[in-house]
């Protein structure tokens, strides 16, 4: 018997079952296949004042401007979304909650080609009523 009937045979590399992350602009997760993904990610605008009180006296505090949440992502490769929404402050601390964008598309007409389906909400910036 020879060495070579003897040798193991060599197995294939195992397809990997981890969720990929990324940051960059925001955090990302992923399936190996790319069949589902999410991204979160925002922005968040903060006015701080602290002062050396010298000769006046002059407050400290922070204020809450505005924060944006934004979400979206792939499930099962035909079904994409987004969210997005905004939390808005004035000076008497009342925040007000915004959804600025949301939408879900259906990308699976297999048919059809560049065939969609989308159910959306989109928050105007001006209204223009006519003359």
């Amino acid at each position: 018997v020879g060495e070579d009937e003897h040798e193991v045979p060599k197995s294939k590399p195992e397809a990997s079952n981890e969720v990929q992350v990324k940051n960059d602009s925001g955090i990302k997760l992923s399936s190996p296949e790319g069949d589902f993904s999410f991204k979160l990610g925002g922005r968040v605008m903060i006015d701080i004042a602290l002062h050396d009180e010298d000769k006046n006296h002059l407050g400290n505090g922070t204020i809450l401007r505005r924060a944006r949440l934004e979400t979206s992502g792939t499930l099962h490769k035909d079904w994409l979304f987004s969210f997005s929404t905004e939390i808005t402050g004035d000076n008497n601390d009342a925040h007000d909650l915004i959804v600025r964008d949301a939408w879900i598309r259906y990308d699976g007409f297999r048919r059809l080609p560049h065939s969609t389906l989308l159910f959306n909400k989109i928050l105007q910036n001006f209204i223009f009523y006519g003359l």
